[in-house]
């Protein structure tokens, strides 16, 4: 009787249904895709050998935003030095325009300004003129002047 005894209990824990515990849970990832923008190489403006006092002609320069949405396009620039960096014409007698203006109306300043908003992808005019107003009336010779471009999106 024993025996049997012991077989019951043995059968009854083996006949048991087996369950599995676990846990279980999900997440989600999220990413947000930026717009680049950028500009391309620039070529140097020459605006020729010009007489104190006399307005040059408009120079077109062409600026790419090279990225995948429209921009703001910024630009400063420094007076115009001659190879001493002595300067000979203050920054603001160049004077630029968008592609929209079409023609040189905006003083350039040593202070970033706003070219262009949206500055568009892909390639855009801009133009520039310089009107030789000498600070040392009888300075004869090269100058330099530099642009600095910046795009913002």
């Amino acid at each position: 009787m024993n025996k049997q005894l012991v077989f019951v209990a043995i059968a009854a824990i083996f006949a048991m249904p087996v369950t599995s515990v676990f846990a279980a849970t999900t997440t989600t990832g999220s990413v947000s895709i930026a717009g680049t923008c950028g500009i391309g190489s620039l070529s140097p403006l020459n605006y020729g050998t010009l007489t104190p006092n006399q307005l040059s002609s408009v120079q077109s320069l062409t600026v790419t935003n090279t990225g995948t949405v429209p921009a703001g396009l910024f630009v400063s620039g420094t007076d115009w030095q001659d190879g001493l960096l002595t300067s000979q014409i203050a920054v603001g007698y160049t004077s630029f325009g968008n592609f929209t203006q079409g023609a040189p109306a905006t003083a350039l300043s040593s202070s970033y300004q706003l070219i262009a908003s949206p500055f568009t992808v892909g390639p855009n005019t801009t133009y520039w003129q310089v009107l030789a107003n000498l600070i040392n009336p009888t300075f004869v010779g090269s100058l330099t002047q530099t642009y600095t471009f910046t795009a913002s999106c």
